[in-house]
């Protein structure tokens, strides 16, 4: 599991947003009803795809369907900024198996798994992390027509 640090230099004047989450069709959160970004990533918006087995069937880019089938319940963000378009952006985790141990960094987990790029001005992890899924083509980079990068 996961539990990327916030930098120093965001750290110090983070205002917390915490509670229960879903996931919008663009792949930003609603925590307890507030719109969060998750900071330091970019979830591609191709390949949109539906499932088909919930009622009413949701459709939406496969790596937001990947974000939403990841949160359940209960997220905590640490905002960072707010971006140029006024939506919050923050480094958001949830609680795992653990409930007294670190929480799962959700843009992370989405970067490790291969569903989301790292932003230039991410934590430096972000990119190791996005190199990692790279080199085992998971994810996004698994479909041979995805060059991105």
């Amino acid at each position: 599991m996961l539990g990327l640090a916030i930098p120093d230099r965001w750290a110090a004047a983070a205002e917390i947003v915490d509670g229960l989450a879903t996931v919008r069709e663009d792949g930003t959160l609603s925590v307890g009803g507030t719109a969060v970004r998750l900071f330091g990533i970019s979830i591609p918006q191709i390949e949109r795809t539906c499932r088909t087995f919930i009622r009413p069937p949701r459709c939406a880019p496969k790596a937001v369907l990947v974000l939403d089938g990841k949160v359940n319940g209960f997220v905590r963000c640490e905002i960072v900024r707010r971006g140029a378009d006024g939506v919050l952006e923050g480094v958001c985790s949830m609680r795992g198996r653990d409930l007294f141990g670190p929480g799962e960094d959700l843009a992370a987990w989405l970067v490790q798994e291969g569903f989301a790029f790292a932003a230039p001005d991410a934590p430096p992890d972000y990119a190791a992390l996005e190199r990692l899924a790279q080199s085992r083509e998971l994810g996004l980079w698994g479909d041979k027509f995805l060059n991105l990068r």
